[in-house]
């Protein structure tokens, strides 16, 4: 797939809306909903203080991207022809929108970096999570799938690009994007289809052979699968999950 665009809709009735978007797994995207009262609000961590978040008052439109897979000649094309603009091609984004990209544009640094230019040319603002092929790692390298995704957010920073919880103050209702961390199961998390999910582990998955989890490999049962990595991940959002619930009733 070349990737998919659309524009977010949201149409909840809460005071402040709230997307969590998670990452790496086959569903990209899993937004979750999250309305609280100030009456109910807790900040039970000392961390909250320390949350990175962005504020922007002057978004027009809100796009979501995902599955770009620029690695392939005819993908980075197909970008390039979206953002390519002139007087007869006014281009799908402008100045003034916020995309939304979820993950699996390139394991390749070189790449990843093209695909956020490409994307910015057009005046456009991007907010970044990574995808599981952003996890890849080389042979030649000693580089550990973590190291690897930590480099990649110090690329998506270096280049302007946002990977921290952003409120949107300028919506009819405020609206928090909030990227999150995460990785799949044994299960896959798929309700209804289990039975395309037998012997997970033992599938020719890429990420099987690409990926390298030093702190978390398998222990057996789950063929290949890392023990304990979606918990891992799952920890590092607790904070910023507390911090986007205790800011609703202040936005």
């Amino acid at each position: 797939s070349s990737g998919l665009l659309q524009k977010v809709m949201m149409t909840l009735k809460q005071q402040v809306h709230v997307v969590f978007i998670t990452i790496m797994i086959c569903q990209r995207f899993v937004a979750s909903f999250v309305s609280t009262t100030s009456s109910n609000r807790q900040t039970t961590s000392p961390a909250l203080d320390s949350v990175k978040h962005n504020i922007l008052d002057d978004v027009d439109r809100i796009f979501c991207l995902s599955d770009l897979h620029v690695d392939h000649a005819g993908n980075r094309e197909w970008l390039a022809e979206q953002c390519c603009q002139n007087q007869t091609n006014p281009g799908l984004l402008r100045e003034g929108d916020l995309v939304v990209v979820a993950g699996d544009v390139s394991h390749v640094y070189d790449r990843l970096k093209g695909a956020f230019q490409t994307l910015q040319s057009t005046g456009c603002r991007i907010i970044y999570c990574p995808g599981n092929h952003e996890a890849w790692v080389g042979d030649d390298n000693d580089e550990t799938s973590y190291e690897k995704l930590q480099r990649v957010e110090q690329l998506c920073r270096d280049e302007g690009v946002l990977v921290d919880p952003t409120l949107v103050t300028n919506c009819d209702e405020p609206l928090w994007i909030v990227p999150l961390k995460s990785w799949y199961d044994n299960s896959l998390s798929i309700p209804n289809c289990e039975d395309l999910c037998v012997d997970f582990g033992g599938w020719p998955w890429t990420d099987f052979r690409a990926c390298r989890w030093s702190d978390h490999p398998s222990d057996g049962t789950n063929g290949k699968i890392p023990t304990g990595l979606a918990d891992y991940f799952h920890a590092q959002n607790l904070d910023t999950i507390d911090f986007v619930i205790a800011q609703q009733g202040d936005a």
